[in-house]
């Protein structure tokens, strides 16, 4: 719709009721050219919401924003903190979803893992009513509070939307041979990743690309046998390069400069040269990553990039990462992959309506990827633990959202 409204809401014209419409004060209709099943999804994002006119105060809206919930904002200090109230105007009638349980919510920003694991273990003063809505227990007190049954009412764990993944640059001409890609699959090693980030109380072996926290979601999924020998196959890979006419092939190896990836590409480059591969490591900035492996031209053959679902749909996982249309400068298709069938299948999926029928599409697409194609090696589905103080209740772990459900919690 950006040739019908070209300078955004302010400058052009509003869409016409053709593409959206608004039959009375309460509802707003969407007509799409095409089936958007997920649409109920994408609006249920925070980043999402109804906003009249008058309420749209433009580029200081995250000041002031429209308030339809229980809680409003009292203060706000960018990067710093916001306090939350209760929402005088807010109908519990008219909102079986959401709550208003606690008084007021005073939170911080920017707060290290390490710090705010010390304070709520430490359990005194305000931290007693306290919880961290991203921080996750860090990993050098992890195993200690998973372990300690004194903890255990004010701990809870469960997934993370995201998949970790090693991209294999399918623009580069020496990987072109999937022999050479199926041995790059078996020799990788995946426990070095699990161990850099905590552990199997932090991570778990991945089989596929698609998310526990996801429909669709094959458990007993391995192709590569890296539930089995997560330490890698070297072996197999070795007959698999000989057989290409590769052995010491060169491979360069990106990864992220820090002190996790300095110790889990070291060892996965050892894993890798058992296999018979002549492994250069490159350190990328950590700042940059992401901008350095989502060039079309970078010089990395392999790296390691995480992907999160945006809601338990892997229409926000595979499309985004694997569609071959969106090869571009900056674009998430870090492994560059442009196959016809992987196009035209999410295409066709997409426009699936019955979210049963779609999911056990989307799985096919993952195993067709991981047999057929073979782009990426997947490596850790990821965990995630949070502790809160004593004195708080309602402490329930929410997979869709990563982390602890903020409607449910009260004060003892």
């Amino acid at each position: 719709y950006r040739k019908l409204l070209p300078d955004g809401p302010y400058k052009g014209k509003h869409l016409p009721d053709s593409v959206l419409s608004t039959p009375d004060d309460k509802t707003i209709v969407f007509h799409f050219q095409k089936p958007h099943p997920d649409l109920p999804y994408a609006l249920a994002m925070a980043g999402y919401s109804i906003v009249s006119a008058k309420g749209d105060t433009k580029e200081k809206y995250d000041k002031n924003p429209v308030t339809s919930g229980p809680y409003k904002i009292e203060s706000f200090k960018s990067g710093k903190s916001m306090v939350l109230v209760k929402n005088p105007d807010w109908d519990p009638k008219t909102d079986p979803i959401r709550h208003q349980y606690v008084d007021r919510f005073n939170i911080t920003f920017n707060q290290q893992y390490e710090a705010s694991t010390k304070a709520l273990l430490a359990d005194s003063g305000p931290d007693r009513t306290g919880i961290s809505w991203n921080n996750q227990v860090d990993a050098g007190n992890l195993s200690d509070v998973l372990r300690d049954p004194k903890l255990k009412s004010r701990v809870v764990s469960g997934y993370q939307p995201y998949v970790g993944q090693m991209n294999i640059n399918m623009s580069k001409p020496e990987m072109k041979d999937i022999r050479v890609r199926q041995a790059i699959a078996y020799a990788l090693p995946v426990t070095p990743f699990v161990r850099a980030y905590g552990g199997t109380d932090a991570m778990e072996v991945a089989g596929g690309l698609i998310s526990p926290t996801v429909s669709g979601y094959d458990p007993s999924f391995d192709p590569y046998g890296k539930k089995k020998k997560p330490a890698g196959d070297p072996a197999k890979a070795h007959a698999l390069l000989k057989a290409a006419g590769k052995l010491n092939m060169k491979l360069t190896f990106g990864y992220i400069n820090t002190p996790e990836g300095q110790q889990y590409s070291t060892a996965m480059a050892a894993g890798l040269k058992k296999a018979g591969f002549d492994v250069q490591r490159q350190e990328i900035p950590s700042e940059t990553f992401y901008d350095q492996v989502s060039k079309l031209n970078n010089t990395y053959d392999i790296f390691h990039t995480a992907w999160g679902a945006d809601w338990p749909s892997a229409s926000t996982v595979l499309p985004p990462l694997y569609d071959g249309r969106q090869i571009a400068d900056g674009a998430a298709n870090y492994s560059q992959v442009n196959d016809p069938h992987v196009n035209s299948e999410i295409d066709r999926i997409n426009t699936i309506t019955d979210p049963v029928k779609s999911a056990a599409e989307w799985e096919k697409l993952d195993k067709y990827l991981l047999t057929k194609v073979v782009n990426e090696v997947p490596t850790a589905y990821y965990k995630q633990t949070q502790i809160a103080g004593s004195d708080v209740g309602g402490l329930v772990y929410d997979d869709v959202i990563g982390g602890v459900d903020p409607r449910r919690l009260y004060i003892k």
